[in-house]
């Protein structure tokens, strides 16, 4: 049975299950409407169908963004434009929100106060003799006493192997240790009262798991004074940090000799400045090859009277590494700051989340 046919400047109305033959005409728009009451209406006409026309386009754009209807259902010939325009409004959103959640991670990414990283150092180099590489926070060249046996780029059975790393390798008959130290251009303040939290992290690829390898931090007092050197790494088989040396004062763990990124976090005890602070003793956390800091821990927030009173700056860094056989030991990637993520410089959770966005943009792309 075919459709009545509209009245004049009115609507026809049908039942919901009657069939609505489509209008065409060269250039005129054909609406057709399904109202509340589950009737549908068509008309067709180069002019608006009914009196309110910018009332239901503007519901039917306020559809698009919302996903809502405010007056009934609206379907028309030229809803594969608007369908662009949206498509095209999904690809915007999905962009903006990449690139605020993008921006907002970098910004949280802090910054380290000491970075060595073992860049554009020469070819071939002795460490202790050839000019040293840009590093963040430090000056001059590293110094070593002999001046032997601590290369970059090199090791001592191939001038050309291109480590990218500090190496400390000597000839296999001989054995021993060397440390070399690299001073601080200006003064870097790391800790100063009660409950001050810094963090420093190095990696390395021991040449054994019992052999000793260290970072340490040369201090001094904020007022001139003496401070004991803090460092810490891999000594005996063990991960240690402790006040210089390889003199272990909390030991834990048990070392491989695989590439692996040490990280250790110290909270100062400074029973004179603080307000509540219980003793001197410092809490001492490290991690090897963490997530996050709330990965895992190899020392679990020990306590150790490492420093003295008074705050304390860095005035130099130094690595220390020891070789037997002609088994050289890797160094590389020297980093303190005051926060996880400055010595940990993997991408932030805010900034995988945005890295998830831009792999979803294809697919919004599509839709």
């Amino acid at each position: 049975m075919s459709a009545p046919e509209a009245p004049a400047g009115d609507r026809a109305v049908v039942p919901r299950n009657a069939s609505v033959p489509a209008v065409r005409k060269p250039f005129a728009k054909c609406w057709t409407r399904k109202g509340r009451d589950g009737n549908i209406g068509t008309i067709a006409g180069s002019e608006s169908p009914w009196p309110n026309a910018k009332r239901e386009i503007r519901d039917a754009i306020l559809h698009l963004m919302t996903n809502s209807w405010v007056d009934g259902q609206l379907t028309f010939l030229m809803q594969p434009k608007l369908e662009i325009c949206q498509m095209k409004l999904r690809r915007i959103v999905a962009g903006m929100i990449c690139l605020c959640v993008w921006s907002l991670g970098a910004s949280l990414q802090a910054d380290p106060i000491i970075e060595e990283t073992f860049t554009d150092y020469p070819d071939n180099a002795l460490i202790s003799v050839a000019s040293a590489g840009w590093a963040l926070g430090l000056a001059g060249n590293w110094t070593l006493a002999p001046n032997q046996d601590l290369y970059e780029n090199r090791t001592h059975a191939d001038l050309n192997a291109g480590t990218g790393k500090a190496v400390y390798d000597m000839e296999s008959d001989y054995n021993g240790a060397r440390r070399a130290t690299r001073s601080t251009p200006a003064e870097h303040v790391l800790f100063e009262n009660d409950g001050d939290v810094f963090y420093a992290s190095f990696l390395i690829a021991p040449g054994r798991a019992t052999g000793d390898m260290t970072f340490g931090l040369q201090l001094q007092r904020l007022d001139g004074g003496g401070m004991p050197e803090l460092s810490f790494g891999i000594s005996g088989g063990q991960y240690f940090v402790g006040n210089g040396g390889v003199n272990p004062n909390v030991p834990d763990g048990t070392v491989t000799a695989d590439e692996q990124l040490v990280v250790v976090r110290i909270e100062y005890g400074d029973a004179m400045s603080g307000p509540i602070g219980p003793d001197d003793d410092e809490a001492v956390t490290l991690w090897v090859d963490p997530v996050d800091e709330f990965s895992a821990p190899v020392i679990d927030d020990a306590l150790a009277d490492l420093l003295r009173r008074g705050g304390g700056k860095i005035t130099a860094a130094s690595m220390r590494g020891d070789q037997m056989a002609g088994q050289p030991a890797f160094f590389d990637n020297l980093r303190v700051g005051l926060s996880f993520s400055a010595v940990v410089p993997e991408p932030s959770t805010l900034s995988l989340l945005a890295l998830g966005f831009i792999a979803l943009v294809p697919m919004i792309w599509r839709r």
